[in-house]
């Protein structure tokens, strides 16, 4: 999220509280800046690649596109290996259960909407052939609203055997799943990964229930504030500036619809669309690349390592983490 979620909840809300506003603010910026680091001392020198390569790995989420060095690409491309995707996620369904206020998915504004078995099968094929992938998400929405998610697991599972295959939820469902459910997670080698929302949880029947079953069971960071990268509806930023900024933050690979996109807004803008009546905010074609009939792997690849027109909507000057609460489903919350 940002360097201060390493810091503990309590000290974290008492020097937000404590600090002057500007401050606040100021700090925040800088978070979402680490390449700024190099500045700090002549940019060529190795003290200066070394303090950058040591902040960053402590305190900006790695790559969620490669975590490779560019030796061991190389060593790849030279070998004819296929390139390696670290991350990607793919929805099973789009709606949710959980009215999260500016959702980034913008799941709490998306109709019922679950994928097909057959699509679903041609999307996760097609990127198997493309890449060498690491890591993948089962999610939505909410994946358990999927009446056949255990089907779905099944499918993931057979594309990639030998990927970390999660699936991630809020976990508001899971004391209702079925023997079936429960089985395919065990016997698919799936991590079943619970978002820890400030909401109600069973955990301990959950806990028991993952134990029972022996399924590895995962909870995420608590998750009392969220952040917000500000979507500038006319497009005025700079894409590169953003692109470069948000690496870790919000560049996600995501599978929607035969199509590779580098983060949930370009992948979901038309749910923003759609529900405020927005123009120029859809994403265009250079916005995503097609996966069924791609140029090529390491083209693939190229593509997710620079910005896409869509980068622009992003503003980072604005970024803001605010408290976790429920959507009012007002523009505010993604432009704000």
């Amino acid at each position: 999220m940002s360097m201060l979620s390493r810091v503990p909840e309590p000290f974290r809300k008492a020097a937000v509280a404590l600090l002057p506003e500007a401050w606040v603010r100021w700090i925040r910026r800088a978070m979402m800046r680490p390449y700024r680091i190099e500045y700090v001392v002549a940019p060529e020198s190795r003290l200066a690649r070394f303090v950058k390569r040591r902040v960053l790995r402590l305190y900006y989420p790695p790559s969620m596109v490669s975590r490779q060095s560019a030796l061991a690409r190389r060593v790849d491309t030279l070998l004819g290996r296929k390139p390696q995707l670290y991350h990607f996620e793919i929805h099973v369904t789009d709606h949710c259960n959980l009215n999260c206020k500016g959702c980034i998915h913008f799941s709490n504004l998306a109709p019922p909407t679950f994928i097909d078995e057959e699509s679903f099968t041609r999307d996760m094929a097609a990127m198997a052939k493309l890449f060498d992938v690491r890591q993948v998400y089962v999610m939505g929405g909410e994946a358990l609203l999927h009446p056949r998610i255990e089907r779905f697991i099944r499918i993931a599972r057979d594309q990639f055997p030998h990927a970390h295959l999660v699936l991630l939820t809020n976990g508001l469902l899971l004391t209702r799943m079925d023997e079936d459910f429960w089985r395919a997670l065990s016997h698919e080698r799936v991590t079943l990964m619970c978002t820890s929302y400030p909401v109600r949880l069973p955990v301990d029947e959950i806990e028991e229930l993952a134990r029972i079953h022996d399924v590895q069971l995962e909870w995420t960071e608590k998750r009392s504030e969220f952040y917000r990268i500000p979507i500038d509806v006319c497009g005025r930023q700079d894409g590169t500036d953003a692109f470069r900024r948000c690496d870790g933050v919000g560049n996600c690979p995501i599978v929607r619809d035969g199509r590779l996109y580098p983060c949930a807004y370009a992948a979901y803008a038309d749910l923003l669309v759609g529900t405020f009546g927005l123009t120029g905010l859809q994403a265009a074609e250079r916005d995503s690349l097609d996966i069924l009939e791609p140029p090529g792997g390491r083209q693939a690849m190229r593509f997710m390592r620079h910005p896409i027109p869509w980068c622009r909507h992003c503003d980072f000057d604005r970024f803001a983490v605010y408290e976790w609460e429920h959507s009012r489903r007002s523009l505010d919350e993604w432009t704000g």
